[in-house]
């Protein structure tokens, strides 16, 4: 493949953003430049890197032509006149990590060039089409060092070797580089093909959810909770605190709902007071310094606030339901809400008709307060009002009242009637027939009808008609 049609290829989507790093000390490199063309790459910066900085003294006529990995064109021609005091275009630059052609019109010559170790700024970003790059460090390189990736199926390097034609690295599933891995001279520019290569460095964690949200208003039993996709395992774990209203929290229970995720939950140590709450919440991520990456141990803060009111205690259920008709004999049962214990068990009261029973009882669960009363007698047949008053164990408590109307059948009337040794027992209303001969054991007449008729009955014997 011949220069002109390399161009041909020459494309790329984003210009690398390349940033210069302080360091302590020079440091310089030396290379030959072979006569005709070669391409070169720069691996320190030196003031603004323009060429008149990287490139001070080369040979008259010497051309210097730069691939724009943006513009997916070549600059202007860049040439040296001595006579001319330099540079064409001096102020054209060549970044660390950048790379051009170069033509010596002459023999072979010796460049070193000087300046300061840039931090490498990595991944390299490629494309669909070929990029121009050489290492951001003053050393050989491989295809990893270069980019900052891995390669894959699709991933060619192409060296433009000793000014005389193109070497091919092509990366082989399974195989590996073909014929062998590049190895690319310092002070070289390669040009790259890859459009699936992945960062070797870490990916970041990313935090899905937390828990509360911020300016969001909770219950008093509110939790604190991260969740985190964290697809190379880089949080550090015992470095992810909490702290609450300025607090240190316990250490988090740490979960795993999928591979590759974390959740992270703190359980405050009591029920929090109501009003606003402020959260602070770190982690870490692990250091990386293989290839030319240096990441360094990073930490992540955030800081949230929330707001926390008590939830008010709600009937949920209540028997018999308002509006129903029901058994002289019914018990009543009530089921309350209560997410956040807040209900004042001792302050609940319940009145039948205006009266107060003192056969109530009352017990809490997880979440919800149960209550029950039994009426001492079968209620008399119409209209009921029951009414549960309770408070609440704010500060002042806050007290409430719930009403419940409801009717009651009659209950059932019996009338039994003589007929020579025979009785008919009649009942009206709906109830069920019962026989006992102490008046303590009673059973159910099986099979018994309204009326019913009985034979002789012995000494004695007792009836009563129940209601379903």
């Amino acid at each position: 493949m011949d220069v002109k049609a390399l161009c041909l290829y020459l494309y790329v989507t984003l210009a690398l953003g390349l940033i210069q790093g302080p360091s302590a000390c020079a440091d310089s490199y030396s290379f030959t430049i072979p006569a005709g063309l070669s391409l070169i790459g720069n691996h320190l910066s030196r003031g603004s890197n323009t060429v008149a900085e990287v490139l001070g003294e080369v040979p008259d006529g010497t051309i210097f032509t730069k691939w724009n990995n943006l513009t997916r064109s070549t600059e202007p021609t860049n040439i040296f006149r001595a006579l001319e005091g330099g540079w064409s275009l001096p102020r054209q630059t060549l970044r660390p990590g950048e790379g051009a052609w170069i033509k010596n019109p002459g023999p072979p010559f010796a460049v070193t060039m000087e300046g300061v170790p840039a931090e490498p700024v990595l991944p390299v970003e490629l494309s669909e089409e070929l990029v121009l790059v050489c290492r951001q460090k003053a050393a050989s390189a491989s295809f990893e060092q270069i980019t900052g990736r891995r390669p894959t199926d699709d991933t060619v390097v192409y060296r433009y070797y000793d000014a005389t034609g193109w070497l091919y690295y092509r990366f082989v599933p399974g195989v590996g580089w073909d014929p062998y891995p590049p190895k690319i001279p310092v002070g070289e520019a390669v040009f790259v093909y890859c459009k699936t290569c992945e960062s070797i460095a870490p990916r970041r964690p990313e935090l899905l959810t937390i828990l509360p949200t911020d300016q969001s208003t909770n219950a008093r039993d509110t939790k604190l909770l991260m969740h985190f996709r964290d697809p190379d395992r880089q949080i550090i774990a015992g470095s992810v605190t909490a702290r609450l209203d300025e607090v240190p929290s316990a250490p988090p229970s740490i979960t795993v709902p999928a591979p590759d995720e974390g959740a992270y939950a703190w359980e405050p140590p009591s029920l929090l007071s109501t009003g606003m709450h402020q959260v602070r919440l770190t982690f870490q991520i692990a250091s990386f310094k293989e290839y030319d990456f240096n990441i360094p141990i990073t930490t992540f803060t955030t800081n949230l606030t929330f707001c926390v009111k008590i939830r008010t205690p709600t009937l949920a259920e209540v028997l018999p339901a308002p509006g129903t008709t029901n058994p002289a004999h019914g018990k009543f049962t009530f089921t309350w809400e209560d997410p956040d214990e807040q209900l004042d068990i001792n302050s609940m009261l319940v009145r039948l008709d205006g009266v107060l029973a003192t056969n109530a009882s009352f017990q809490r669960t997880t979440g919800l307060v149960r209550g029950m009363h039994q009426a001492g007698s079968p209620l008399p047949g119409g209209s009921h009002t029951l009414e549960l008053t309770y408070s609440d164990l704010s500060i002042p408590p806050v007290s409430y009242t719930n009403q419940v109307v409801f009717y009651t059948r009659p209950a059932p009337q019996m009338q039994v009637t003589g007929s020579g040794e025979n009785f008919v027992i009649t009942w009206d209303g709906e109830g069920r027939l019962q026989a006992s001969e102490d008046l303590v054991i009673w059973a159910d007449v099986v099979s018994a009808t309204n009326p019913f008729l009985t034979g002789p009955i012995g000494p004695r014997k007792f009836f009563r008609v129940i209601e379903e």
